[in-house]
């Protein structure tokens, strides 16, 4: 996706803005396009002052605007020489003297954070700039930018559903602890209820140490994109050796207040990912498959974001290389990167 981005940027620079310009350039959100799942956010302030946040960790360093579109950029006890190629409201470009491949940024202020795999930024230059208005990236037409277009995606226009929600218990004694497990379908959302939100698929461990509970009521619930609950389901666990102890004072909800409970780390993991064609020609359709467990975020590059479990089908339109490489990154609640695989398709003439 970046190689494609830095191919595009040529192509427009006629329309970009200079460094001058210095209030579109500064008291932004620069988030840096990558793929190595990091999120790398730049803020050039108006006094000179640079704030790099790496997975939200700042780190303070200096940057100049030193002659025409040509400014330099000192942190990590480093200085780094920049050409601008490209300046907008929400794109920056910067190519490092002696390095042939910018530097892409989004402002993520401008745009929101949909750009996080750059299939954001080509929508929206695609938009502005190359005459194609009302740009979907997940419609069916040929899209001579991208090395693909989306011909399918199995996950979309489907409500989101459970298809398990499970415990390894339902009869326990006070101080045992229990085990939920569920895994959703299209959700945009999932709460489990008294707990929050959680992850679209995954585990959580309770410990039932409240003396005055005679049962624990737990409820899963599904969102669809406008936050309508689409399906929901109910557990029951019961206590086996309930003690009528008269409390003292008021007791509220016990799964509220007095339960502790502990949400397990979970790992955020890849049980499947798979293609259906691994040699394939120009024009050619791919489907791939993917199935995981607890991913906050899930992603196929060089695709972008990806429900958690899915398939999708793309028509390969053009290519760098003789070989596509593609790759499935899942992410955990703390956004860091915990399991990742990779496809290898091969293009034949």
């Amino acid at each position: 996706m970046i190689q494609y981005l830095a191919d595009i940027i040529p192509k427009i620079q006629k329309f970009s803005k200079k460094l001058d310009e210095l209030v579109i350039l500064t008291e932004q959100k620069w988030v840096l396009i990558n793929n190595n799942g990091e999120k790398k956010v730049f803020i050039f302030r108006s006094n000179g002052e640079l704030l790099i946040s790496t997975n939200g960790v700042i780190e303070k360093g200096k940057w100049e605007h030193v002659i025409k579109n040509t400014l330099t950029i000192k942190y990590s006890k480093q200085q780094y020489l920049y050409e601008l190629r490209f300046l907008d409201e929400c794109i920056l470009a910067l190519k490092q003297d002696g390095i042939n491949e910018p530097l892409i940024f989004g402002n993520e202020i401008k745009i929101g954070e949909k750009f996080n795999s750059g299939a954001g930024l080509i929508e929206y230059v695609k938009s502005k700039y190359l005459g194609n208005q009302n740009v979907n990236l997940n419609d069916n037409k040929i899209n001579t930018l991208l090395p693909y277009t989306i011909v399918e995606e199995t996950s979309e226009n489907l409500n989101p559903s459970i298809d398990k929600f499970d415990s390894d218990k339902f009869s326990v004694r006070l101080g045992d602890s229990i085990k939920l497990i569920w895994a959703t379908k299209n959700a945009d959302k999932v709460e489990l209820i008294p707990v929050g939100k959680v992850s679209n698929s995954g585990n959580l461990i309770f410990k039932c140490d409240n003396e005055y509970a005679k049962e624990y009521l737990f409820e899963l619930r599904v969102y669809n994109k406008t936050g309508k609950i689409t399906d929901s389901s109910k557990l029951c666990i019961y206590i086996d050796s309930y003690q009528s102890i008269k409390p003292q004072g008021k007791v509220s909800n016990p799964l509220q207040n007095d339960i502790d409970i502990k949400k397990l780390q979970s790992k955020a993991i890849i049980e499947k990912f798979d293609c259906d064609l691994y040699e394939i020609r120009k024009g050619d359709v791919i489907k791939l498959n993917w199935k995981t467990q607890n991913a906050s975020r899930t992603e196929i590059l060089p695709f972008g974001q990806v429900e958690s479990n899915g398939s999708c089908s793309y028509k390969i339109t053009s290519t760098t290389s003789n070989q596509l490489m593609v790759e499935l990154k899942v992410y955990n609640s703390d956004g860091v990167l915990t399991d990742n695989s990779k496809l290898c398709i091969y293009i034949i003439n």
